[in-house]
């Protein structure tokens, strides 16, 4: 009786360290921070508390700041100028840091086939 406690005890515990595994997988790369304007260039980025540099580049629509290797939890200070030719530099808190979500590398891709059989499925007249 305690040998069969301790097998289901310890098959169940290691069942909930694979599934919390598997729930922390997704972890971002790249955070981002949204701006007022389009910008023209990025003139630096850092934490405010160390005042070290962090890696970083614009976005494709030149409306955020893409950051690499953020600390989670960090206040970030950035000088940006704009397209117009003004010059900010402003603080923003861990609250408004937002993880990039890369929609090709969570959700599989599915291929040309699939989708012709999905549509052929859903065309197919329905009999009453």
């Amino acid at each position: 009786m305690r040998n069969l406690f301790l097998v289901i005890f310890l098959s169940a515990l290691s069942f909930c360290a694979f599934a919390q595994k598997d729930s922390s997988q997704v972890q971002p790369k790249e955070f981002q921070i949204h701006l007022e304007h389009p910008a023209k260039e990025i003139r630096y980025i850092m934490y405010e508390k160390d005042f070290l540099p962090i890696q970083g580049r614009l976005s494709e629509d030149k409306k955020s700041v893409i950051i690499q290797n953020y600390r989670s939890g960090s206040k970030v200070r950035i000088k940006v100028e704009y397209e117009d030719g003004t010059v900010d530099e402003f603080v923003r808190s861990p609250c408004y840091i937002d993880p990039v979500i890369s929609y090709e590398t969570t959700f599989p891709k599915r291929s040309n086939s699939s989708a012709v059989s999905i549509w052929t499925f859903t065309k197919s007249p329905i009999r009453t």
